[in-house]
């Protein structure tokens, strides 16, 4: 039952990112809303989810233990007000591809907890 409980929140998540980014749009279309934004790094004071964000690269040969550091952004406070602008371009795009993710991973996971159920039964029904 806990696989059952695990999925059921797994599911409950990737639909509900979905509904809300839904819901937003229509409130504000639907209503004398003046104020609303959706976004990444919008305002903390709204937020629902703080990621912490690298841009990480390096390279290491076959036969040495040593990795180098390859750097990809030289200014990091630029490149983050920029990145922000590029997320937030492609924010429900990249929100709805997440929680469809989210929710493959959980229909993927049924399977298996379905099995392990049945397993479980069958083990059940020929104890005696």
């Amino acid at each position: 039952m806990k696989n059952y409980k695990e999925l059921k929140e797994v599911l409950k998540t990737g639909e509900q990112i979905k509904a809300t980014i839904n819901e937003h749009y229509k409130k504000i279309q639907d209503s004398s809303c003046d104020k609303n934004d959706i976004g990444f790094n919008k305002d903390n004071r709204f937020s629902s989810a703080n990621i912490e964000l690298s841009v990480d690269s390096y390279r290491g040969y076959y036969g040495n233990s040593g990795c180098s550091q390859n750097t990809i952004v030289r200014d990091s406070k630029l490149f983050s007000e920029f990145f922000i602008k590029v997320l937030n371009r492609r924010f429900k795009e990249l929100m709805f591809e997440t929680a469809d993710d989210i929710i493959k991973y959980a229909n993927t996971k049924k399977a298996e907890a379905i099995t392990e159920l049945e397993d479980a039964l069958k083990t059940l029904k020929d104890e005696k």
